[in-house]
């Protein structure tokens, strides 16, 4: 005898008084039931329309940085300079700066080593990668008494070295 047969049997055994109750107890449970699971969609509800505005500015700020990453690869994509003559326009761009810095050619860029101010060694940097496409990859800069040190490499981007 299965499970649903045995509570078919019982129930037509038990008597009118006794089949009201369990009617009961079962719309009380259904409502209980229907009660929390109301309760539960209305705070995921809330919880979503709390969290939809913050998904909402990620996906701008993602989609902003991909527009910008798109805008750099055609950027980067422009002809360029050997690396020599790279390497030539960043020595005189750091003397005209007043930064005294040391550019050596290597394979992939250049690398760099010196000092200056600090105002002139940043725009020296934001010169290099907008003008002659050398990108910081591995780069420190270090403040001293009235002057930043700058050691590392500058990648050349794009350009037929």
């Amino acid at each position: 005898m299965t499970l649903a047969s045995q509570l078919r049997a019982r129930l037509a055994a038990a008597s009118p008084r006794e089949r009201r109750l369990l009617a009961v107890a079962a719309v009380v449970l259904a409502a209980a039931a229907l009660s929390s699971l109301s309760e539960w969609l209305w705070r995921e509800r809330q919880r979503l329309a709390a969290a939809v505005p913050a998904a909402e500015a990620r996906l701008a700020r993602m989609q902003d940085q991909a527009e910008e990453l798109g805008r750099l690869a055609r950027t980067a994509a422009r002809p360029a300079a050997p690396l020599a003559v790279r390497a030539a326009a960043a020595r005189a761009a750091a003397v005209a700066r007043g930064i005294d810095l040391s550019v050596e050619e290597q394979a992939d860029g250049v690398t760099v080593a010196g000092r200056g101010p600090a105002p002139a060694v940043i725009e020296w940097l934001a010169a290099m990668q907008a003008d002659e496409g050398l990108r910081p990859l591995e780069l420190e800069l270090r403040p001293s008494p009235a002057a930043l040190e700058v050691h590392g490499r500058l990648q050349a981007v794009g350009g037929d070295d």
